[in-house]
């Protein structure tokens, strides 16, 4: 995932920072 593509207005690299 980039961390700068965001989907639905969620950033993705903080999203897989958690999972």
């Amino acid at each position: 995932m980039h961390c700068h593509f965001v989907f639905l207005l969620i950033d993705v690299c903080k999203i897989t920072h958690y999972v």
